[in-house]
């Protein structure tokens, strides 16, 4: 690591440039998810281009020089995008927002301390990786080399683990352990959910601790599980399908709310959790379904497992394999624009809280 000393730097300037970069820092990730549906928009294209180019000239203005070579490899990259010599694609956006952040981490670091420490190192492999992608015969490959640097070096994130925490669950419920020793069995059939259910118990453990709620998280982990066990009952051709779902199996899939509750409201005990799972596809702003409901009728834990569906699904590939594990920035990016109308603001601000290390 080393030291950069901000004590010579012009506060005001820095203060004013803290702020436009914010503004900057909004529009691109907006343009960035547009981008993923509409990779030739070229007025978008153009947009993203001259962001990332204002960023990188502000920071020089600035002089705040760690960042401005690597940004001027990603802002090449792009160049070759407007050009039609690439495409856009996620992987792209991705690389764009986890440079952003690492500039964003760094603006906030100068503005609250004299000494700023910063990975050198890191910035110049990234920095050589991306150079080498115009010229590469795989250029998908070139950018997840890029990416699998920053990814393992985003600041302030901690990872979720996929340790078990049914030994933390209070003996008076053995439900809790039945259902933990049935999900071996379940990513023997679905190998693609390996870790998953431990991965939402536990981003449902850290969202829970410390917020107000009026239900314990023995009741949002019985849900957990009994999703994921009753979902791996459908059909592996149907839970495998990469391609646009027909209308029949939408049906299908949206009819597992009623299945998954279902095995639950048997159980007095498990009364919530069966409404956690029957409402955990509903929209705060009631367009979801099966009842439309808005976001005061909504259970809150289903609410919480409603964004942690959202989040494994971005980060980790939803039934299918994803060919690379996406970026957190990325999915705090999507569900943060989705609050207030999927997702309760509420809830996106406790998933973020989890999140970040403060």
């Amino acid at each position: 690591m080393l030291e950069f000393r901000t004590e010579q730097l012009n506060q005001e300037l820095l203060q004013n440039l803290h702020e436009e970069f914010h503004e900057n820092l909004a529009d691109a990730e907006n343009l960035i998810i547009e981008l993923e549906h509409q990779p030739k928009e070229t007025e978008k294209l153009s947009a993203l281009f001259r962001n990332i180019h204002t960023v990188k000239g502000n920071l020089s203005i600035a002089q705040l020089p760690p960042l401005i070579p690597v940004l001027q490899e990603l802002e090449d990259v792009l160049s070759l995008v407007r050009q039609g010599e690439l495409e856009f694609n996620p992987k792209i956006g991705d690389l764009s927002l986890l440079l952003l952040d690492h500039v964003k981490t760094f603006l906030n670091d100068s503005l609250e301390s004299e000494t700023v420490f910063y990975d050198a190192k890191l910035y110049e492999d990234v920095g050589i990786q991306i150079n080498k992608i115009s010229t590469h015969s795989d250029p998908e490959l070139q950018i997840l080399k890029a990416l699998a640097l920053l990814n393992h070096n985003q600041p302030s994130l901690i990872e979720i683990e996929e340790s078990m925490l049914h030994n933390q669950f209070p003996e008076q419920y053995p439900d809790l352990t039945y259902f933990a020793n049935l999900i071996p069995s379940v990513e023997n059939r679905m190998p693609q959910w390996k870790g998953r259910t431990n991965r939402l118990l536990n981003l449902a453990h850290r969202m829970l601790d410390g917020s107000q709620y009026d239900f314990d998280f023995e009741q949002i982990a019985a849900a957990i599980y009994t999703h994921d066990i009753a979902m791996s009952f459908l059909p592996i051709k149907l839970l495998s399908r990469e391609q646009p779902m027909t209308q029949n199996e939408k049906k299908q899939i949206k009819a597992h709310v009623y299945a998954c509750s279902f095995l639950l409201s048997q159980s007095e005990h498990w009364q919530q959790a069966s409404r956690i799972l029957h409402e955990h596809h509903e929209w705060v702003n009631g367009l979801g379904y099966p009842k439309g409901l808005t976001e005061n009728d909504i259970h809150p834990g289903a609410m919480c497992l409603s964004i942690i569906h959202a989040y494994e699904a971005i980060t980790h590939g939803h039934y299918y394999k994803s060919d690379y594990q996406r970026p957190v920035k990325r999915a705090l990016v999507e569900l943060s624009k989705l609050s207030n109308q999927q997702f309760s603001a509420f809830w996106v601000e406790r998933l973020i809280t989890s999140l970040y290390i403060h």
